[in-house]
């Protein structure tokens, strides 16, 4: 799956069921946690999003929130990361 893929299902995701349609201003470099737009309910539900979306599996311990999290694009690049590593 491409990059910009990725990027499309993540920010339908989170704009729909994370932000509940209200994210008129989010884009791919939107600082999620800063702006407090993920929380830690929200994560775990990113997460699950993730792991059945991208059929990966996403140690919690090699994620440091502060970058992996920080905006949709970093999102994207973990999950590329991961299946990367996994297809190995």
């Amino acid at each position: 799956m491409s990059r910009e893929k990725i990027e499309e299902l993540l920010f339908t995701y989170i704009s729909q069921e994370i932000l509940k349609g209200k994210a008129e201003d989010l884009n791919n470099t939107t600082p999620l946690l800063d702006l407090g737009l993920l929380d830690s309910f929200s994560i775990i539900s990113l997460l699950s999003y993730i792991e059945k979306t991208f059929a990966t599996d996403i140690p919690l311990e090699k994620i440091t929130p502060s970058v992996d999290l920080k905006d949709i694009s970093h999102i994207a690049d973990m999950i590329a990361r991961t299946q990367k590593s996994q297809d190995k």
